[in-house]
């Protein structure tokens, strides 16, 4: 049996389609088809709580009042200019060593970034879970340090991948949990009448720090050295004590 999509009996209802169609229609719906009969009788409901909505007279002072309210709660707009690429001005895994320790494990990273008017410090822990990353943040404004940026959108980015997404707090401050996915990219829009959006291109995670990878490969080298098979072979009887 043919059966009619809801287009055509809202047509039928409004007596919107010719005496032909109309009519095999109706005999479609006398057959009975349940399916069809179904259809017809909530467009029907629809059609009458629509028309019960549009006799309702709303007062004036009531529009007025909603419009205001939704005036006042509209959200500010946020102003996205060409990106600022950041500028790294400090990297605590590009300090050197303390004088006489030969590696150390750091198990956190601080770096500092500057783009026009702003700082955005930056600090990476590991998490619980080890895949994971945190990084806490923070924007300061250097020409008015006194109002610091809030309500700031944070966008982290892993590749074409959104990874993590924060808003800054009254001090200026944010905090992400991500799983490391490289090339990493932070995006920070600051409010209209600041400055434009900011991008940073994100460091590894802490746990891959230069000082660890160095520490490795001493460790590498030094277990090569002291391997018996790294040194040179003696013949019997010739072994000096």
């Amino acid at each position: 049996m043919k059966h009619y999509d809801q287009a055509h009996w809202l047509q039928f209802l409004r007596a919107e389609l010719d005496p032909q169609l109309r009519s095999a229609m109706q005999r479609h719906l006398d057959a009975p088809c349940s399916k069809c009969s179904a259809t017809v009788e909530l467009l029907r409901k629809v059609a009458s709580t629509a028309q019960a909505d549009a006799q309702v007279n709303v007062p004036e002072s009531a529009v007025r009042m909603a419009r205001a309210i939704f005036a006042l709660n509209k959200p500010e707009e946020v102003h996205l200019k060409s990106g600022i690429l950041a500028r790294l001005v400090f990297d605590s895994f590009r300090e050197p060593a303390t004088a006489g320790v030969r590696s150390g494990r750091q198990l956190a990273r601080q770096t500092l970034y500057e783009a026009g008017d702003y700082t955005i410090d930056l600090r990476f822990e590991p998490d619980l879970d080890p895949a994971q990353v945190v990084m806490v943040g923070q924007i300061a404004n250097r020409v008015a340090p006194e109002l610091p940026p809030q309500s700031v959108p944070i966008v982290l980015r892993g590749g074409r991948q959104e990874l993590g997404r924060a808003v800054t707090n009254q001090f200026g401050e944010f905090q992400l949990v991500y799983r490391p996915k490289m090339p990493l990219r932070l995006l920070v829009s600051v409010l209209r009448g600041t400055s434009d959006r900011v991008e940073i291109r994100v460091p590894g995670s802490p746990q891959k720090g230069p000082s660890q990878k160095a520490s490795s490969r001493q460790t590498a080298a030094g277990t090569r050295k002291a391997h018996p098979t790294a040194r040179r072979k003696s013949h019997p009887g010739t072994e000096k004590f």
